[in-house]
């Protein structure tokens, strides 16, 4: 709701102060549940399973990790996309994996062809 106040950020017990697109505004505080459900906590487990299989890791293969993020560009979201780090590309590739009931790898896959892009012959 717009309001005509003096401008202000930041909580103020269940209330929070913002500037809006249309000046100040003001809403409830929102609190977000944590359902804990099973797909959620296999996907949390399978995380942190990934990050500390990471810190195993020789040189070589966090090496391997970093050049094969380089290479690839995330999938643009609210207007922004860049290259990951070796250690997302490892944690989003095994955790796949792992949900899928396959096993962890240590080496990175080739890269995927990008989509609207014609493939080299």
């Amino acid at each position: 709701m717009k309001i005509l106040d003096v401008p202000s950020t930041g909580k103020r017990g269940v209330v929070v102060g913002m500037s809006g697109r249309y000046g100040q505004v003001s809403r409830i505080l929102a609190i977000p549940t944590n359902p804990r459900t099973t797909a959620q906590l296999a996907a949390r487990q399978s995380f942190s399973t990934q990050a500390k299989t990471w810190r195993t890791l020789t040189q070589a293969q966090i090496a391997a990790w970093n050049t094969a993020a380089a290479e690839q560009q995330t999938t643009p979201e609210d207007g922004q996309s860049g290259k990951m780090t070796g250690l997302q590309l490892f944690v989003q590739v095994n955790t796949v994996a792992t949900l899928t009931g396959q096993a962890t790898v240590t080496s990175p896959p080739p890269p995927l062809p990008r989509a609207g892009l014609p493939l080299a012959c």
